[in-house]
């Protein structure tokens, strides 16, 4: 069984029709709505089949568990097929459903459970605090003593002086929240990207309690003293005899002796082989409070975990302030509204609005991708955005990424939006006998693309539900693999370095857990990826495990003004889907061959990047991707006609232009025209009118007066087609 459970203000369904023939009888088809509740979201699988009465007392018993902790008696049973490919019979799972109901109001809940088998259009309204999401699995075939198997290993990581300086504030944070909360149950502080984190049990924090542990943190900062010893594995358990976490985490380390960390008295056992910290304390904030599973096992206790940042001076704290500031200012959904780009709205969660100036970036970017694959030897297609629950079995993806797709009934079949071009892309690969002469085959495609991702992690352009990519798929031979690679690598290089100017690194995914194919053939592809990254010298980093299921794959991180990173382009290098179709092409010995595949984007999806670019410039775009390149500003009603001649011109040669005519002053105009980040300026005045000539202020504020009008016109067009200014 799989759950997922959501605190929420409300939620509202309605039976539309059935959706298999075993469904529930119901009544009537009315719309329900219930307020303040925690939603169920239920998968009864194969393997509860064997003991119903063991999952509806799972169901029963962590429902009631998680609403008592976010404090409601209202409980919503939910059927939701969609977290599992290895479903129960209906039957079955009615029998689970309405057990659990029963068990549930015997315990007083109020209890309401949507019905099973049915198509439902439903909305909900989640209240985001660390414990409104939350998952939750049993397998009936394990007893209750094998709950929570996974085990703690120390972590292997090298210090640098950042992550010392953060390490030392980790004991600070602990120190301080077990001085206001002395019954909480302190589990591993340790350090990661952002700064430095400890988990806590046993307390219940939220954002507004940051302040407050902050406060304290500063209040014994001065008495503090941090100091590392060395325990014996005995000894150290004797130390957290009474301390939950790090007693049950000495039972799976195997190792003699520990890292322990005294703060004035109170113990901290190290996740790490080896750790070191700053010999003094520095200058900290408090970031964020989220929910984590101890062991990041969801069968475990759920986590208080506090984040935090340090820095060794007061100037590296102001910076970091300042950078946070800058990055909301910058924040694409904020920006992007104010800037008519985008909207959103809650009756399509996960998809963008493109007003007609986004839609203007947006087909910019797509225009550039496409010239550029004409240079490049690429072809677009355009493909079906429905496809029939076969294909997905055969290319993997309903197996290994179901619970990520929007399922829909098709002529009496299960059927899907297409989260993925590749199957598809295969189809046209195979709808011919191929030859050697055709590769390598470079197909393009700008569909859509459907994700079912959960509401809790949409943001903005960043994570959405319908995306589209400038995705491509090339098809060669082993003898081309290398050469498209590099094709590939020129092409990301060409677009980052040269058009945006952005740094940017590589990361090499390998094989992960579950993985289509033999480890002989992924060897062969990885070695192959990062032989090519190294021909061509190029920053990279190995990211064991992350590769996607049916092949190793480069990322790369793009950095932005800000210096954040960003993952936008990937190669995916593929053998396993090309045999799963029997993809083949004739060779030059008249014999069949199997076809390599490569997965291939360079922008990855138009949202995201579009998201990445309106924060890298803050909105001040170049030149070639404004809405408005060029905006025209009348002194008076006399510069009129000659500024209608310049627009006229303007239009004529491709530039995106506009008049202001507005009875308005130039600096009233001027400053309309800047907050709404036009790139250039022009004034026509007396003066430019009886000249015929332009008063052009370009982005660095200077003007230039006496500015013919065609040099200027030419100058523009050369600069938007060199992706220049």
């Amino acid at each position: 069984m799989k759950v997922i459970t959501i605190h929420s203000d409300s939620i509202t369904y309605k039976p539309q029709k059935k959706a298999i023939k075993a469904a529930e009888e119901i009544k009537n088809q009315d719309e329900v709505t219930i307020k303040e509740c925690l939603v169920v979201l239920t998968s009864v699988e194969n393997k509860d089949e064997k003991d119903t009465r063991a999952s509806a007392n799972f169901l029963a018993e962590e429902s009631a568990k998680i609403a008592e902790q976010v404090k409601t008696r209202t409980i919503v049973l939910y059927p939701y097929a969609h977290l599992s490919s290895d479903l129960s019979g209906p039957e079955k799972a009615i029998e689970v459903m309405i057990e659990a109901e029963k068990l549930l109001k015997s315990k007083k809940y109020n209890v309401y459970r949507a019905p099973f088998g049915w198509y439902k259009e439903f909305t909900l309204h989640c209240k985001g605090h660390p414990l409104s999401e939350l998952s939750r699995v049993f397998d009936p075939g394990f007893k209750e003593t094998k709950r929570g198997t996974k085990k703690i290993e120390l972590t292997d990581k090298k210090f640098d002086k950042e992550d010392k300086v953060n390490y030392i504030h980790s004991f600070l944070l602990g120190y301080a929240v077990k001085e206001i909360f002395p019954n909480a149950n302190l589990a591993f502080c340790g350090v990661d990207e952002s700064g430095f984190y400890c988990d806590f049990g046993g307390i219940k924090l939220r954002k507004e309690d940051l302040g407050k542990i902050q406060g304290k943190m500063k209040e014994v900062y001065a008495k503090l003293k941090v100091s590392k010893k060395s325990f014996y594995a005995k000894e150290a358990k004797d130390k957290f005899k009474d301390s939950k976490y790090y007693l049950d985490a000495l039972n799976d380390i195997k190792k003699d002796e520990l890292e322990v960390y005294d703060a004035n008295g109170l113990y901290f056992l190290s996740p790490y082989l080896e750790s070191d910290i700053a010999k003094s304390l520095g200058f900290f904030e408090l970031t964020d409070v989220s929910g984590v599973y101890w062991k990041n096992d969801s069968s475990q206790d759920m986590l208080q975990r506090v984040y935090g940042t340090a820095f060794a001076s007061s100037k590296e704290l102001e910076e970091y302030k300042t950078k946070l500031k800058e990055a909301e200012k910058r924040d694409h959904r904020k920006l992007g509204q104010e800037l008519g780009l985008i909207m959103f709205h809650e009756y399509s969660p996960g998809s963008v609005f493109l007003l007609p100036k986004g839609a203007i970036i947006y087909n910019e970017l797509v225009n550039f991708i496409r010239e550029e694959y004409k240079k490049r030897g690429y072809q677009e297609v355009i493909t079906p955005q429905i496809f029939n629950k076969k294909l997905w079995e055969k290319s993997g993806h309903w197996n290994h990424f179901k619970d990520n797709m929007f399922i829909l009934e098709m002529d009496n079949d299960e059927a899907s939006l297409k989260p993925m071009n590749c199957p598809g892309h295969l189809l046209i690969f195979k709808s011919k006998i191929r030859s050697y002469r055709e590769l390598p085959m470079r197909l393009a495609d700008f569909s859509f693309l459907h994700r079912n991702e959960l509401k809790g992690v949409l943001a903005g352009m960043t994570r959405v539900r319908r995306l589209s990519q400038d995705d491509a798929h090339i098809f060669c031979t082993e003898e081309q693999l290398e050469e498209e690679i590099h094709g590939v690598l020129d092409f990301i290089d060409y677009i980052y370095k040269d058009v945006f100017g952005m740094e940017f690194i590589l990361n090499l995914s390998t094989r992960p857990e579950k993985a289509m194919g033999s480890k002989q053939l992924w060897d062969q592809a990885e070695k192959l990826l990062e032989g090519a990254i190294k021909d061509r010298k190029m920053k990279y980093n190995i990211k064991k495990g992350e590769g996607a299921f049916y092949g190793p794959k480069i990322d790369v991180d793009v950095k932005d003004a800000l210096g954040r990173n960003w993952q936008v382009a990937t190669i995916q290098l593929d053998f396993q889907m090309p045999l799963n179709f029997e993809a083949e092409y004739e060779g030059a010995d008249n014999k069949k061959h199997n076809v390599i595949m490569i997965h291939r984007a360079i922008l990855g999806s138009f949202e995201r990047f579009m998201a990445i670019m309106i924060e890298h410039y803050e909105g001040n775009f170049p030149l070639w991707l404004s809405p408005v390149q060029v905006r025209l500003l009348t002194v008076t009603d006399r510069n009129k006609e000659f500024a209608l001649e310049v627009l006229g011109k303007l239009k004529e040669s491709g530039i995106r232009s506009e008049l202001d005519e507005r009875a308005e002053t130039i600096p009233k105009k001027v400053r309309d025209a800047e907050i709404e980040k036009i790139p250039v300026i022009v004034t026509i005045g007396d003066k430019e009118s009886d000249g015929k000539t332009l008063a052009v202020r370009e982005s660095d504020g200077k003007v230039k007066f006496g500015v013919n009008v065609d040099k200027f016109i030419d100058n523009i067009v050369e600069k938007i087609k060199n992706k220049n200014g």
